[in-house]
């Protein structure tokens, strides 16, 4: 079952990232203009204690991956949604999940083109904003209720 993340889930996080490579260095928060790689105790202990006090939240578990936002910590403009997942139906079952209980924002995704995220966010109606280099910007704006478009075999 996907829940809320909270800070006892430390631990769970920790074993997650450390069983699941992240090949396409997108599970990562910026501090200024630094990118905190959420790959180590000390980045993830960071999240948990202090981001998750200030308004981040996360949805996720052991068997499916896990989804945090960026932006509220920091007050940027943007917020921004990062994920790490087993295979793209988990990556699709976190984001529904997701979009279901917090579409009263806009959201973000920065994340790089062969990175399966992109295309399953595409097949679910996120928009393409802008390149750089191998990164995508995918957009998905604000709304009263989910609508979910696309096919469901991703």
């Amino acid at each position: 079952m996907i829940e809320k993340l909270r800070r006892n889930n430390l631990y769970d996080l920790m074993d997650f990232v450390s069983e699941t490579k992240d090949n396409f260095e997108d599970f990562y928060i910026s501090l200024g203009r630094e990118r905190k790689q959420l790959n180590s105790y000390q980045n993830i202990k960071f999240y948990i204690d202090r981001c998750l006090k200030h308004g981040e939240f996360g949805l996720g578990n052991l068997k499916q991956g896990y989804l945090i936002t960026w932006g509220f910590f920091d007050k940027s403009e943007r917020k921004y949604v990062k994920v790490l997942a087993k295979n793209p139906k988990a990556i699709r079952n976190l984001l529904t999940i997701f979009l279901f209980n917090y579409c009263d924002s806009d959201w973000w995704i920065r994340c790089k083109i062969a990175n399966p995220l992109n295309r399953v966010c595409q097949s679910m109606g996120w928009v393409f904003h802008g390149g750089r280099g191998m990164e995508l910007l995918l957009f998905r704006p604000k709304s009263k209720k989910i609508i979910i478009e696309g096919k469901e075999n991703d």
